[in-house]
């Protein structure tokens, strides 16, 4: 079996100016294909064993001859890298020298250094402005010179752990010069704390848009606490929890020190309190809110000229006090109103408002809702009636059967229609039966005005009826400029083929089958 061991000389070249070559003298067992006695399962004898071990001590001890040199040249390997390195650094150095950018003259360099800093945040770890400053004395004095470019940065208030964090906030705001900040400065839990929160003071008067999202009471306390009656000249956006803008705001600084507040959205989702924090209400023009109708009333109540209102109605904690006096607000300036319920009977919150001034109007309810089989309200059009406005734009989503009855018959001067309804209530060929018939004088006896239509949700209706009330509608030279068919939860079988959908769209540019190209392939 040794007999048939192979010795072998293997060398490799080291190195090329001294011819150094490593050489190793191996004994090689053939492949094992050519290895007879192995294949034919020989053992080997006491002298073939001890002759094997032999040779194999031979080999490992060739192995860390080669491990040994593979380590060293690692080290030389290495070392060179670095010296790459360095010398690759040092060009840069040398080549920034002759750069033609030092020759540029500094209002060049500014706007340079503002397209380079646009949209540029201002995080924990980098900070673009602040890396161009500590290139040279130059570029410093040049960049420290923007005011603009400060302020444009996006200050985002997150991971501010180190003072060397802390120092390049307070720089880049520093540095702004007291201009008004672009963007929003958000603060939450995760926003490093009141350190950080100390630095933003300072510069209160530049704050444009202020959000507070903060989940621990006590940091909401000490937030409100630490501004203290700080100027808010420019502020004229504000978020916040209720609950958090209430506490420690002993100085009532949003309402006596933001004279620009424009637009506040409020949450009351944490600690449902009845009380109002301390905001400038007469001033405002837009109010987002995301409370129980109940309390939303109360707010409205504060706010009479407002002239935008979305509201998020939710559930309340507990079961409303029934011996409680909801007050009834009229709004004159509101002209456009959106409203997203939490059930159907939420929508009686209606009956406490009148807008004289409404023209847009949104609405949505849950498309499912264990109360919609029982409901029979009509506070829509109670609203739209007693409030005499006169309503341009309504958008009605998952709305109830009973509220859906009027509206081809209560909105008079209504020139956009957008409908998407519930299951107990598809859409029918009535529905566009009605919209197609005419009146005695030629005109649409029903939404005589209306331009733009878009009606969706689970439907019956055939595509035929749809082209005979856009042809009827243009006959009574009343045509609609844009038309929003969804059909992607209709009776498709009912509706017809992919050609009726075509034939729709090609009556108009402004019209509009959707779902057809995603349920192509049923027809």
């Amino acid at each position: 079996m040794i007999e048939c061991f192979e010795h072998v000389e293997h060398t490799v070249d080291l190195c090329r100016n001294c011819d150094y070559v490593f050489t190793i003298d191996l004994n090689l067992p053939p492949l094992p294909r050519h290895d007879h006695p192995l294949r034919a399962g020989v053992v080997a004898s006491e002298a073939e064993t001890r002759s094997i071990k032999e040779i194999m001590v031979e080999t490992n001890g060739l192995l860390q001859d080669v491990n040994e040199e593979l380590e060293y040249l690692r080290s030389v390997v290495t070392s060179l890298e670095d010296v790459q390195m360095y010398l690759e650094t040092m060009l840069d150095v040398q080549r920034a020298h002759i750069a033609p950018i030092r020759r540029l003259p500094n209002e060049v360099l500014s706007e340079i250094f503002m397209w380079a800093c646009l949209g540029e945040e201002v995080g924990g770890w980098r900070c673009m402005p602040v890396d161009i400053s500590q290139v040279c004395k130059s570029w410093r004095d040049t960049i420290h010179n923007l005011p603009t470019l400060w302020s444009q940065l996006e200050y985002r208030l997150y991971g501010y752990t180190t003072a060397k964090e802390k120092r390049i906030l307070d720089l880049c705001l520093r540095n702004s010069k007291g201009l008004p900040l672009r963007h929003p400065i958000k603060f939450s839990h995760c926003s490093g704390g009141i350190a950080t929160f100390e630095i933003v003071r300072r510069y209160s008067a530049q704050l444009t848009s202020l959000t507070m999202s903060i989940f621990q009471p006590t940091l909401g306390d000490s937030l409100c606490g630490t501004l203290g009656d700080r100027p808010l000249t420019h502020l004229r956006f504000l978020e916040g929890e209720v609950s958090h803008l209430l506490m420690g705001d002993v100085h009532r600084v949003f309402e006596r020190r933001a004279p620009a507040l424009r637009c506040v959205k409020l949450t009351n989702t944490l600690v449902h309190t009845l009380q109002l924090p301390n905001l400038p209400w007469v001033q405002l023009d837009e109010l987002h809110l995301e409370c129980t109708w109940e309390y939303a009333l109360t707010v409205l109540a504060r706010c009479t000229n407002l002239p935008t209102l979305t509201l998020n109605v939710i559930l309340p904690s507990a079961r409303p006090n029934p011996t409680a006096i909801t007050p009834h607000t009229t709004m004159r300036g509101l002209s456009a109103l959106k409203i997203c319920f939490a059930g159907v009977e939420d929508t009686r919150m209606l009956d406490f408002l009148t807008v004289p001034g409404l023209t847009s109007l949104e609405l949505s309810w849950p498309e499912k809702s264990h109360d919609a089989a029982e409901y029979r309200g009509c506070h829509v059009s109670r609203l739209v009636g007693r409030s005499a406005c006169c309503l341009n734009e309504l958008k009605l989503f998952g709305v109830p059967a009973s509220e859906r009855s009027f509206v081809f018959t209560s909105y008079p001067g209504l020139r956009s229609l957008i409908l998407y309804v519930r299951e107990d209530v598809p859409v029918t060929d009535d529905d566009f039966v009605s919209l197609s018939v005419t009146a005695s004088s030629g005109s649409p006896a029903m939404l005589i005005d209306l331009e733009e239509l878009d009606i969706g949700g689970p439907g019956r209706f055939r595509g035929e009826v749809v082209m005979d009330m856009i042809k009827a509608r243009r006959a009574a030279e009343k045509p609609l400029k844009r038309a929003r068919i969804d059909i992607k939860r209709a009776d498709l079988d009912y509706f017809g083929t992919v050609k009726t959908a075509d034939a729709i769209e090609k009556m108009g540019p402004g019209i509009e089958v959707w779902g057809k190209v995603e349920y192509a392939w049923r027809w």
